[in-house]
C-alpha cells in the first residue's frame, strides 16, 4: 500500500466554489487538480485514469456534466464520479 495522496479530479466553472472544495479537500491530505469545463477534462482523458474520484458538477459552460460522465464512460474509463448540483 502506497502513502501517496489520493488523486481528485474537481470539474466545477465557479472559481470560487472551485477554489473552496480544493482547499478542502487539500486539507484532507488529497492532492487535487480542478478543470473549469469540460473540454479541459476532454484534453486529460488519457490521464484520467490517475485519478481515484472525479467531483463533476452538473452544470457547465460548455456541455453538462451528465453528457461528459457518458463521455468519461465511453472512453473505457470507470473511475468513481460525484456529481455537484445546485
Amino acid at each position: 500500500m502506497t502513502n501517496e495522496p489520493r488523486r481528485l479530479l474537481v470539474v466545477e466553472d465557479e472559481e470560487h466554489l472551485a477554489a473552496g472544495l480544493k482547499l478542502n479537500l487539500e486539507l484532507e491530505g488529497y492532492h487535487v487538480d480542478v478543470a473549469n469545463n469540460a473540454r479541459t477534462v476532454g484534453e486529460r482523458l488519457v490521464g484520467l485514469a490517475g485519478y481515484d474520484l472525479i467531483v463533476l458538477d452538473v452544470m457547465l459552460p460548455d456541455m453538462n456534466g451528465f453528457e461528459l460522465c457518458k463521455r468519461i464512460r465511453g472512453s473505457g474509463n470507470f473511475v468513481p464520479v460525484i456529481m455537484l448540483t445546485a
